[in-house]
């Protein structure tokens, strides 16, 4: 049994969170109704399509069922034909599918290999008419609900709505193996869901290369009926790519009006997932608005029937994107525009990297709309993954910069926005300002069990605090390790400016001459157990200025170094009350029983070592 050797004054302090921030299960358990919505849709299209009519066939030769005329796919459709097989070729037609349940096949290579099934995934090609002013196929009609699947299907050349426009239906829609490519439109320059109540599932669905004059330019979804889940089971590949919204945002995707959109794709690479899309306005790759509900899970999720979405050995990407496009210095969040009261994004497991604003390079949260992501390991009913794509570090943000030499940092939030951190890593920032969090006008942040480092870049101008809370918002910061961030000498780490800040548990260590934290008419201000190089407006008891003794901080290794850092054993739970383990998975409060506890067993810093424990680094227990 160890002593405490030193007793202090206890505060504490209450930081209100909106109350969309759910816990690991109750995300689980959203994700988990999701699919379920989806899976019986999929399982009324199958029983739909399993008493329809003989399929037939389209394709340019008299073995084929319809092989005569420039309108053979729609006159196959008009006839109520519920399975269309359709023969390698490109097709310019203006297809309408209105209150019809029916699968467009494709993968056939001719006519006899669509009537003996022999399919391949080389695509047919559908376009509409050339100035026609229409999208390649329009779904329709709300008079009952009705059922399309679509398989190797490329349309193309859409010329307004897009390559696949939806408006207004009540439609169960399945699309496998396709692409929505260099299509345009208004609202949605690939796809447009809008309004209706409308469910769709993809698998292996690219959208790329469309153009969007207002917004959305690979998809536009609004309404809170409408349920999109895109995933990549068999192949790794971006789903939503090289879109442009050529003068508004959601250069990838805008989703709007409570629509519900679930990403489980991407890999560990800079194209997959949702990469390299434009706005000229904010939202480079994804916009939500208007109660949008948006869920980027680079986990595995399970229903109870053990149909499983996703998987751990993938991150969901959002790389490379770029708001404010027309360097206008309007357009803000590169990889992530979130706005508006009950508009959430959650994301987990993500890699987000090289996004472009001119500010909020990452993420831009605004309006009272939350952004919340993390590491887990939750599988819903499958239980809990011992594993993720990066294992401890499963939840990476690195290297979102504007190319504006006065353009802002990774995070701004505003004007009341929501950000809720946790388990995650933030690293190689700058930013003309706050390099990493810029919290202002009545906004929160909460930060937990995150390592944020070698953020700033001395060569570049106008560098300050990599973290500011401004304008009567709030701040919590626990369980972190926050180091080798750009700060000139004599400037600080933090800043709390008119702002109510708590600070529990945490490591601060720059290897300037920076402090810690500068404070400026604070609305209220609580320090607890921190670990610093340089207090400034710190008066905590239980805050020293030391050396954390990292394992290897020259090669990006923020761990501690159980055997010499201050950092093991330093503090008590009582401010933090938290049960959530670190980056590792490794739970807080071990009590090392090498070293003589100060104010208790747990560790400070994003990191609780287990370094000196050989039972359970020997496998033993």
């Amino acid at each position: 049994m160890k002593k405490l050797l030193i007793t202090g004054i206890l505060f504490t302090v209450s930081f209100t969170i909106n109350a969309q921030v759910l816990s690991e299960s109750d995300l689980a358990a959203v994700n988990v109704d999701n699919i379920n919505i989806i899976e019986q849709m999929r399982l009324e299209s199958e029983n739909t399509f399993s008493g329809g009519s003989p399929f037939v066939t389209v394709g340019d030769n008299s073995q084929c069922d319809y092989f005569i005329g420039s309108t053979r796919i729609q006159d196959a459709i008009d006839d109520n034909h519920t399975e269309i097989r359709i023969v390698e070729g490109t097709y310019k037609e203006n297809i309408v599918i209105d209150n019809k349940n029916v699968q467009l096949l494709g993968g056939y290579e001719t006519c006899s290999d669509a009537n003996n099934d022999i399919y391949n995934l080389d695509h047919v090609y559908i376009s509409p008419n050339s100035g026609s002013g229409k999208p390649a196929i329009k779904i329709t009609g709300d008079s009952t609900r009705n059922f399309v699947r679509m398989r190797s299907i490329f349309l193309s050349l859409g010329e307004a709505h897009g390559g696949l426009y939806i408006p207004d239906a009540d439609l169960g829609l399945e699309i496998e193996s396709s692409i929505i490519a260099i299509n345009k439109g208004g609202y949605g320059g690939g796809l447009s869901v809008v309004n209706g109540r409308t469910d769709i599932y993809t698998d292996d669905l690219r959208i790329y290369l469309n153009r969007a004059s207002v917004v959305g330019g690979g998809l536009y979804c609004s309404g809170s009926n409408n349920h999109i889940i895109m995933e990549t089971k068999d192949i790794i590949a971006p789903i939503i790519f090289q879109n442009e919204a050529t003068n508004g945002d959601g250069g990838g995707a805008y989703i709007s009006n409570g629509c519900n959109f679930t990403s489980y794709s991407g890999n560990d690479d800079d194209t997959s997932g949702i990469s390299n899309n434009e706005a000229a306005g904010d939202g480079g790759g994804l916009y939500a608005t208007s109660g949008a509900k948006v869920y980027l899970n680079g986990n595995r999720y399970c229903n109870t029937n053990n149909i499983c979405y996703g998987d751990n050995e993938r991150p969901v990407n959002l790389s490379g994107n770029t708001a404010d496009s027309d360097q206008s210095n309007i357009g803000s969040g590169g990889a992530i525009y979130a706005t508006g009261v009950n508009t959430a994004v959650y994301g987990n497991n993500l890699k987000i990297n090289l996004n472009d604003a001119n500010g909020g390079n990452a993420a831009t949260i605004a309006e009272g709309a939350l952004f919340q992501t993390q590491t887990t390991y939750n599988n819903g009913a499958y239980g809990h993954s011992n594993s993720c794509w990066a294992n401890g570090r499963c939840n990476q943000f690195v290297g979102n910069n504007s190319t504006n030499i006065n353009g802002g940092g990774a995070f701004q939030v505003n004007s009341g926005g929501q950000l809720d951190i946790k388990r995650s890593h933030i690293e190689g920032h700058y930013a003309y300002g706050s390099a990493v969090f810029d919290i202002s006008n009545g906004s929160n942040l909460n930060l937990e069990s995150s390592y944020v480092t070698g953020n700033g870049d001395n060569t570049k101008p106008g560098n300050s605090y990599p973290i500011g809370v401004y304008s009567g918002s709030s701040a919590r910061i626990a369980y972190s390790t926050i180091a080798d961030n750009y700060a000139p000498d004599n400037n600080a780490t933090i800043v709390n400016n008119s702002s109510h800040l708590a600070i529990y548990s945490s490591i601060i260590h720059e290897q300037s001459n920076a402090m810690a934290l500068v404070n400026s008419n604070v609305l209220s201000s609580e320090i607890d157990c921190l670990i610093v190089n340089k207090r400034g407006y710190i008066n905590d008891p239980r805050t020293i200025e030391a050396d954390p003794e990292f394992v290897d901080r020259a090669n990006n290794n923020y761990k501690l170094n159980a055997a010499i850092s201050p950092a093991v054993d330093y503090c008590d739970n009582s401010h933090v009350q938290t049960s959530l383990p670190d980056t590792d998975r490794e739970h807080r409060g071990w009590d090392d029983y090498s070293v003589t506890n100060v104010y208790g067993a747990y560790d400070v810093g994003a990191d609780e070592s287990y370094d000196n424990d050989i039972i359970f680094k020997d496998d033993f227990q």
